[in-house]
C-alpha cells in the first residue's frame, strides 16, 4: 500500500493542499483545497514563521477537508533565490553523479555556496550521437535558510517533512509521462510570474521564468465599470465564468470603431475587453521570444501548449495563446498517470498540477532527509565489509602462516612508495593548475559583477541605424540601464506596424511592448487646401511650363490680351492636376505616433540562454 502525504504549494495569493499518494507508479489523489495565503506570511517564497496565520489556515483546511491522519508533508516552492544550471557531464556511472557535481561545484557557479542545499536533477541520458553516454543535469541550489523556513513551519502545523521540490521540477515530474510521442510546452501562470517548461519524450529541454501573470487582467477588470467588479477578489471570480478578452490582440482595433458608442453598454463592453486583452500582450510577446529562443536551438517542433496555475482561470486565455502563437493550446484537465477518488472534484485541476508534481519525485532540496536516507543504506554497507573482513581475518589465521603475510605487506609498502615517488612532479604540476584555477574563478566572478545591461547599447544604436526604414522619425528616446523608450511618428499605419514588426527581429533587445499608439491629424489641412488651389488657378501654361498670371491679367483687365495669348497655346492649371495634388497633401496630413518600450538584451541574458 502506497504512503499518503500531504503535498503543499504556497503562493503569493493563495495556498494550494493535496493528499495522494508519494512516489507512486500510478498514485491516487484523495484530496484537495485551495484557501488564501494570509497577507505578510510569504515573500519571495520565505515563510514568516513569525506570522501564525498561514499554520493556523493550513491546519484549519486539513482538518476541514478530513486530511488529518496524514503526518507526513512536502512542499514544492518557487522562489528567484533558487539557483539553477544546466550542465552536460561526461560518461560516468550513474551513481557518481552526485559526487562529480560536487567535485566541480565551483565551475559552475561563481559564488560560495556552502549557505546553499544543493542537489540535481537528470534532464537526459543521452543514447546516440557525438554525446553519446553522456548526462545533461539541472543543478538547483536554494539557501538554507530558504528550506529552513518550510521545516519551521512543518513543525508548527504538527507535521513531519519529508522533502522539498522546486516548482520547476514539480511541472517537470507532472508532464514527464504525459503524451510522450509529442513535444508539449507548460505554462504554469501565476498572478506576476510564469513559468514555462518544454518536454519532449520525457526530456526537460528547456525551461524559463518570465515576470508575467494575469495580475494586470484582474486588476484591468476590477477598474472597468463595465464588467461591474469592485473588488480584486470579485474580479478573480468573474473571468472563470466569463468571456473578458478577444480571441487575437488585433481584435483590440475593432473596438475603436465602437468608441462614438460609449455612453451605450455594448460599447463600454468592447472598450473594456479590449484594454483587458491589450494587458496581455507583454505577457504574449514574453512567451514568444522563449519559443523563439526554443525554435533556434532545437529542430524538434512544439505540438501543444497546455496552460495551468491561476492563468487556467481565465477564460479564452487557450484560444488567444493558440491564435497569437500559431500552435495548438489547451487548459490542463487532468494527468493520465493519476487516479482519483470518488470524493475528488476535477473542477479548477489546472491549478493543482505543480502540487502533484512534487510527490512525484521530488528533487530533494530537504538535506536531512536525503542524509537520514543514505545512513540507512551506509549502515547495510558497513555491516558487509566488517563481514568479508572477519571471513578474510579467519581464513590468514587458519591457512596463511604470520610470516608471508608480514613479508607481502612490506613488499607492497615498497611498491606503493616507489609509485609515489614517481607522481611527486605530477603532483606540482596540479598544485599549479589549481592555483590558476583559483584565480580564474577570482577574474570569472568580478567581470561577472562588473556587468550590466546597458554595455550593449551601442550595438543597439547600430541595429537601430541598419534595420530603422527611413520613413520612421524618431522624436524621443529614454533609456537606463536596462531597457529604453522610444518614441515615433509614421506617416500612416502600415509603416508603424512595419515597424512595430520589425522590432521582433532584434538582437539587441531581449522583449519590448508597445505602449501608446495615437493619429496625429494637421488642424491647418483645410486652409492649406484652399492656398493650394487658389495658386493653381492662378497659374496658366506657356510652352509646356506653368507661369503666373501678373499684373493687369491677373486682375481680369486686358482680357482680349489673354484671350489671344490662351489661343496661342496656353491653359489654366487646374481641375486633374488641382485634384491630384490635392488628393496628395491630404493622405500625408495625418500621422501616427506611437510609443515602444525595450529591454535590453544583455550578456547576462546570453549567459542564461548558454544553460
Amino acid at each position: 500500500m502506497a504512503n499518503k502525504v500531504i503535498s503543499i504549494e504556497i503562493g503569493n495569493a493563495v495556498t494550494r493542499i493535496v493528499q495522494m499518494d508519494y512516489q507512486s507508479k500510478h498514485p491516487k489523489v484523495y484530496r484537495h483545497t485551495t484557501i488564501q495565503t494570509p497577507e505578510g506570511c510569504i515573500t519571495d517564497g520565505y515563510i514568516n514563521n513569525d506570522n501564525p496565520a498561514l499554520a493556523e489556515a493550513i491546519k484549519g483546511a486539513i482538518a476541514g477537508e478530513k486530511m488529518g491522519g496524514t503526518k507526513n508533508v512536502i512542499f514544492t516552492i518557487a522562489s528567484s533565490k533558487i539557483l539553477t544550471r544546466e550542465v552536460m557531464l561526461p560518461p560516468i556511472k550513474a551513481n557518481m553523479i552526485e559526487t562529480t557535481i560536487q567535485m566541480n561545484l565551483s565551475e559552475y557557479f561563481p559564488i560560495d555556496l556552502s549557505a546553499h542545499e544543493v542537489s540535481n536533477l537528470v534532464l537526459e541520458n543521452i543514447k546516440e550521437g557525438d554525446n553519446a553516454g553522456r548526462f545533461r543535469v539541472l543543478i538547483i541550489a536554494a539557501e538554507k535558510t530558504l528550506i529552513q523556513s518550510y521545516e519551521v513551519l512543518a513543525k508548527n502545523i504538527g507535521m513531519t517533512l519529508i522533502q522539498v521540490d522546486y516548482v520547476g521540477n514539480s511541472i517537470f515530474q507532472s508532464f514527464k509521462n504525459e503524451q510522450v510521442n509529442r513535444c508539449n510546452m507548460v505554462l504554469k501562470v501565476e498572478e506576476t510570474q510564469t513559468s514555462i517548461t518544454i518536454v519532449d519524450h520525457q526530456n526537460l529541454l528547456l525551461q524559463r521564468n518570465i515576470s508575467y501573470g494575469i495580475e494586470e487582467v484582474i486588476r484591468e477588470v476590477a477598474d472597468r465599470p463595465a464588467f461591474g467588479c469592485r473588488t480584486y477578489e470579485a474580479a478573480h471570480d468573474y473571468v472563470k465564468d466569463h468571456l473578458v478578452i478577444f480571441e487575437t490582440l488585433s481584435d483590440t482595433a475593432m473596438s475603436a470603431s465602437h468608441e462614438e458608442n460609449e455612453n451605450s453598454s455594448g460599447g463600454a463592453m468592447l472598450e473594456a475587453r479590449a484594454a483587458v486583452t491589450r494587458s496581455l500582450s507583454g505577457f504574449i510577446n514574453a512567451v514568444s521570444r522563449v519559443v523563439d529562443f526554443y525554435n533556434s536551438r532545437y529542430n524538434v517542433p512544439i505540438d501543444r501548449i497546455y496552460v495551468c496555475g491561476m492563468g487556467g482561470d481565465l477564460q479564452g486565455i487557450n484560444t488567444l495563446l493558440g491564435n497569437e502563437m500559431g500552435i495548438k493550446t489547451h487548459v490542463l484537465k487532468k494527468l493520465e498517470e493519476l487516479q482519483w477518488v470518488a470524493t475528488t472534484d476535477l473542477v479548477g485541476f489546472h491549478c493543482y498540477a505543480a502540487t502533484i508534481g512534487a510527490s512525484f519525485n521530488p528533487v530533494g532540496l530537504y538535506s536531512k532527509a536525503r542524509e537520514d536516507k543514505e545512513k540507512h543504506k551506509t549502515n547495510y554497507k558497513a555491516l558487509g565489509v566488517l563481514i568479508l573482513i572477519l571471513a578474510a581475518v579467519a581464513s590468514a589465521a587458519l591457512f596463511v602462516p604470520r610470516f608471508f603475510a608480514l613479508q607481502a605487506a612490506k613488499d607492497e609498502n615498497a611498491e606503493l612508495n616507489r609509485v609515489k615517488g614517481q607522481y611527486e612532479d605530477d603532483k606540482k604540476v596540479y598544485d599549479r593548475f589549481e592555483s590558476m584555477r583559483s584565480l580564474y574563478t577570482d577574474v570569472k566572478t568580478g567581470d561577472a559583477m562588473m556587468e550590466n545591461p546597458n554595455d550593449s547599447i551601442l550595438s543597439f544604436f547600430a541595429e537601430l541605424e541598419e534595420k530603422l526604414p527611413t520613413e520612421a522619425q524618431i522624436v524621443g528616446f529614454n533609456s537606463t540601464s536596462t531597457e529604453c523608450t522610444i518614441q515615433f511618428i509614421a506617416h500612416d499605419k502600415e509603416v508603424a506596424a512595419g515597424i512595430i514588426e520589425l522590432f521582433r527581429s532584434f538582437d539587441t533587445i531581449a522583449y519590448f511592448n508597445v505602449s501608446t499608439v495615437e493619429e496625429e491629424h494637421d488642424d491647418d489641412l483645410e486652409f492649406k487646401l484652399q492656398a493650394l488651389t487658389d495658386a493653381l488657378n492662378n497659374l496658366i501654361t506657356v510652352d509646356g511650363e506653368a507661369v503666373p498670371i501678373v499684373g493687369e491679367e491677373a486682375a481680369g483687365e486686358n482680357t482680349e490680351q489673354t484671350e489671344v495669348v490662351q489661343a496661342e497655346g496656353t491653359e489654366n492649371v487646374e481641375g486633374e492636376n488641382t485634384e491630384e495634388l490635392t488628393d496628395e497633401l491630404t493622405q500625408y496630413a495625418t500621422d501616427v505616433r506611437f510609443t515602444i518600450n525595450a529591454v535590453y538584451y544583455s550578456a547576462l541574458d546570453e549567459a542564461e540562454a548558454d544553460n
